[in-house]
């Protein structure tokens, strides 16, 4: 509770979002309740895996909605902003495939139990349903809004032309809220995920207890805590280790700060053919991310309805790159999607 509690006043100290005190008790009752549904329900069908995405994204995430923030603000509910960002990666204590998914179910069973006011419920769920592509793509969700558009319709990337369409028509649906959410959480791909290079690697093999350990000792493990601090592993393709996947299975060792992390077999392979630090492994589903910022750098133009200048830094700050987003110039806006992942700064 003390880790939600510094991040909603950490969140807030701008005051963009103007928590009362009534509201940050509510939000710290809701998070001990959603983990206690977590706990109770769902880790009885699940394993647990590893979060990567604690306070320190959810940080990030919220100062990348900050830079666009004022241009919008009038057209958007704070309150229901702030909670799809808190909990748009919640579905990570589950899998991290299909976490979006794994967050809608969530939050829609916590809202069955609760009501709270004024947050716009659907407005939530829809938000952090589409946070990820995969959800633009094919929806199960069964909101009216999106029933006709799903019925004859579905993103496809073979033609530029007609994936400007469809996502033209999304737009439309898409509340301002899940948007933002989506511009903000696809910019985060940067620095605050530190490059590691300095690793030795070696083959061993691990049995349950060895994880048990493993799990105990380097992240301290707690059930359902979500706003840990982070410690990088790989990136978004985390292996979530579960037990009845890990029993008598060889896995790959590597050696941080004197620190124990483990790599499954395609993990491993893609460390070790490409020679890739932690960092780069974030371009090794490059086609992934282009697609995301293609989507990204569209929401972009259609919300300000101008030409945008945004500038990316590396983590030091010694290389940095200023594009610029002509308005409804989307087939020269893609080309951006092959920037490199640099921290977002304002101009």
């Amino acid at each position: 509770m003390k880790e939600i509690l510094q991040t909603i006043i950490y969140l807030d100290r701008r005051k963009n979002f103007h928590f009362n005190k009534k509201e940050i008790d509510f939000l710290i009752k809701l998070n001990k309740d959603l983990f206690n549904h977590i706990d109770n329900k769902l880790n009885k069908e699940f394993a647990y895996g590893f979060n990567l995405h604690g306070k320190d994204h959810i940080r990030s995430v919220f100062k990348n909605v900050l830079f666009f923030y004022q241009e919008i603000k009038n057209k958007i509910n704070n309150k229901t902003l702030a909670l799809s960002i808190l909990y748009h990666d919640i579905g990570n204590l589950i899998e991290r495939k299909n976490h979006h998914l794994y967050s809608k179910i969530i939050l829609e069973e916590i809202f069955k139990i609760y009501n709270p006011k004024n947050l716009e419920e659907e407005k939530i769920i829809t938000s952090v349903y589409f946070h990820e592509l995969e959800g633009l793509k094919d929806s199960p969700l069964k909101l009216k809004m999106f029933n006709d558009f799903f019925k004859n319709n579905k993103l496809e990337f073979r033609s530029l032309k007609n994936f400007e369409k469809q996502i033209n028509k999304l737009n439309r649906l898409l509340p301002e809220e899940s948007k933002l959410l989506f511009i903000a959480d696809n910019l985060d791909i940067g620095p605050h995920r530190l490059p590691i290079k300095k690793f030795k690697s070696q083959n061993f093999f691990i049995t349950e207890k060895d994880i048990h350990i493993f799990i105990n000792s380097l992240w301290r493990f707690e059930k359902a805590f979500f706003f840990r601090n982070e410690l990088i592993l790989l990136f978004k393709f985390n292996p979530y280790l579960k037990k009845s996947i890990i029993k008598n299975k060889t896995l790959h060792r590597l050696i941080f700060k004197g620190k124990r992390i483990y790599f499954p077999d395609w993990a491993y392979k893609i460390y070790k053919d490409y020679n890739l630090s932690f960092f780069d492994i974030s371009l090794a589903s490059l086609f992934k991310l282009y697609k995301e910022l293609i989507y990204v750098f569209f929401l972009l133009n259609k919300i300000f309805k101008k030409d945008i200048k945004l500038k990316f830094l590396d983590e030091k700050g010694f290389f940095e790159r200023v594009i610029n987003l002509k308005k409804e110039e989307f087939s020269k806006n893609i080309y951006y999607g092959f920037i490199l992942p640099f921290r977002l700064h304002k101009i």
